[in-house]
C-alpha cells in the first residue's frame, strides 16, 4: 500500500466532511479497496459512531467532535425527510376533502359548473368570495369559503335561470341573501343588455347605493346587515341618459327571485 492507515485514518474526517482535495479522496479509496480495516474504520465514521471510547489514546481527538458533528446532520436529514412526507400526506388530504389553494381553483372544481360557463366577475367579503358565472341556460354563483388550511366550494349554490323574455332587458344574475354566523349579505349582480341604461340604485337595509351600468359588464351592489330573520324592503331602479326610470326592481315570491320588469 502507497500510505500508512494512520496517515489514511488522519484524511479520513476530511473526506466525510466534504472538505479533502480530490488527491486526498482519491487515495483515501484507493487505500481503503486494499485495507478492510480502513474500510471498516470509514464505515463507522461516516455512520457517526463514536470513535473514541476504548481507542481513545490511538485516535486523533478530532473524530469525536466529526461523529457528533456526522450524527447531527444525520438526524437533520431523517427530520426533513419525515417533515417532507407529512406535508406530502398533509397536501394529498387536503386535496381529497376539497380544499385548494386559491378561491378561483375551488370554484371552477365545485362541481356545480357546466362546460359552457364563463367567469363574469367576483365580490370579496371576507373569508368569503362570490363567484358569478353565465352559462347557456343560466346565471351561476358559486360560493368559495376560505379555511386555515385553503379555500374551499361553500355548499350554498344560486341560481338564476335565463327566460326568452328577459332579452333586451337589465338582468339580475341573482339576489343573493348570505349569512354567515354574525352578520349576513344581500349582493346584487346586475348585468345590463340594454344599451339604453347608464345607472342603477338599489335600496335594501335602509341603505341605497347606486352603480354606474355598462352594456355587458357585470356591476355588484352589495349591503349588510345584522339581523339573521331576513324580510324583503328592497327598492330599485334602471335610468337611461335623461335620468328616466326605465326598470324597477321587483320581488317574485312565486319565482323567488328578484327581476327588473319595465316601467314603460
Amino acid at each position: 500500500m502507497k500510505y500508512k492507515c494512520d496517515i489514511i485514518r488522519d484524511l479520513m474526517p476530511l473526506c466525510a466532511d466534504d472538505s479533502a482535495s480530490e488527491d486526498s479522496k482519491k487515495a483515501v479509496s484507493e487505500h481503503m479497496a486494499e485495507c478492510g480495516d480502513c474500510e471498516r474504520y470509514y464505515e463507522e465514521l461516516i455512520h457517526g459512531v463514536d470513535l473514541c471510547g476504548d481507542q481513545a489514546d490511538t485516535l486523533p481527538s478530532g473524530y469525536a467532535a466529526l461523529a457528533k458533528r456526522i450524527r447531527k446532520r444525520n438526524r437533520i436529514r431523517r427530520g426533513g425527510a419525515c417533515l417532507i412526507v407529512g406535508i406530502a400526506f398533509l397536501l394529498l388530504a387536503n386535496y381529497a376533502l376539497g380544499y385548494r389553494f386559491s378561491a378561483e381553483t375551488a370554484a371552477a372544481q365545485s362541481g356545480k359548473l357546466n362546460p359552457t360557463s364563463e367567469l363574469l366577475g367576483t365580490y370579496d367579503w371576507g373569508k368569503v368570495r362570490f363567484f358569478f358565472y353565465e352559462s347557456a341556460a343560466s346565471y351561476d354563483t358559486v360560493v368559495s369559503y376560505r379555511h386555515w388550511n385553503g379555500w374551499r366550494s361553500d355548499d350554498n349554490y344560486f341560481v338564476w335561470p335565463k327566460y326568452p323574455g328577459d332579452k333586451g332587458k337589465v338582468l339580475v344574475t341573482s339576489g343573493i341573501y348570505f349569512w354567515d354566523y354574525e352578520k349576513g349579505i344581500l349582493i346584487f349582480p346586475v348585468l345590463s343588455d340594454d344599451p339604453d341604461i347608464v345607472k342603477i340604485t338599489i335600496t335594501a337595509f335602509g341603505e341605497t347605493k347606486s352603480a354606474d351600468i355598462s352594456s355587458g359588464l357585470l356591476s355588484v351592489l352589495a349591503f349588510e346587515n345584522d339581523d339573521p330573520s331576513f324580510s324583503d324592503h328592497t327598492a330599485g331602479y334602471a335610468y337611461d341618459e335623461m335620468g328616466r326610470v326605465k326598470y324597477e326592481l321587483k320581488y317574485d315570491e312565486s319565482m323567488v327571485r328578484w327581476s327588473w320588469e319595465s316601467t314603460g
